[in-house]
């Protein structure tokens, strides 16, 4: 129908829009260089299958990396799951990157899309915004597309900065504490089950989907 190929249309928009991920150097200057992403003292703070296995993530697991970069979850998540790892990323040079890396990996289970409106609904065990989330320019179109693609059930992993000055990371002032996070998830159907301190730079927190829509 033509009413819901207008909705869909203007769901892309949004997402195009909104989806946004833009990773910081201690300076607060953006970057999309993966050198940069893929720091060692950066790889081993958020220690990808540390982080994904506590969270609950395993091969029977559906992901959608929302904000993905060069990969640094996607990868190692799809090494883990014998099902589908989601991509989510517009820098097109991330996209590139994504795409390029998914052939050199032989990782066939894992698609990259340009924006979350690509992401079946009720399709996701988990979903994850690594330091991705301060970045939202609207957060409610966000949450309502995250709460779209999870099953009831999937656990929401938010990865934000200390909101203090760390070694890394964007302005204090744009920074979202833990309670802050909390705050944002108040008025959708997620509970908050886990959290802890990644290091000195990042923590981590769980929320799972509790209603269906």
């Amino acid at each position: 129908m033509e009413s819901d190929k207008c909705f869909r249309n203007a769901r892309i928009y949004i997402a195009k829009i909104y989806v946004m991920i833009r990773p910081y150097e201690s300076s607060g200057v953006m970057t999309h260089n993966p050198e940069k992403l893929e720091r060692a003292d950066r790889l081993e703070e958020l220690a990808a299958a540390t982080t994904l296995q506590r969270f609950g993530f395993n091969e029977g697991a559906v992901l959608c990396d929302i904000g993905a970069g060069s990969g640094i979850f996607t990868f190692v998540a799809a090494g883990i799951t014998n099902k589908t790892v989601y991509a989510v990323e517009i820098s097109q040079n991330m996209l590139e990157l994504l795409r390029s890396r998914t052939k050199e990996y032989a990782s066939s289970n894992v698609i990259v899309e340009e924006n979350i409106a690509g992401v079946p609904t009720d399709s996701c065990d988990m979903a994850l915004l690594s330091c991705v989330l301060h970045e939202v320019a609207d957060v409610p179109a966000m949450l309502f597309e995250i709460n779209r693609i999870l099953k009831t059930g999937g656990s929401l992993v938010i990865i934000e900065f200390h909101k203090r000055k760390t070694p890394a990371g964007p302005p204090v002032d744009e920074r979202l504490s833990e309670e802050d996070t909390a705050a944002l998830l108040e008025a959708y159907p997620f509970s908050l089950k886990d959290r802890f301190v990644m290091g000195e730079n990042y923590y981590a927190l769980r929320f799972v989907k509790t209603l269906a829509d």
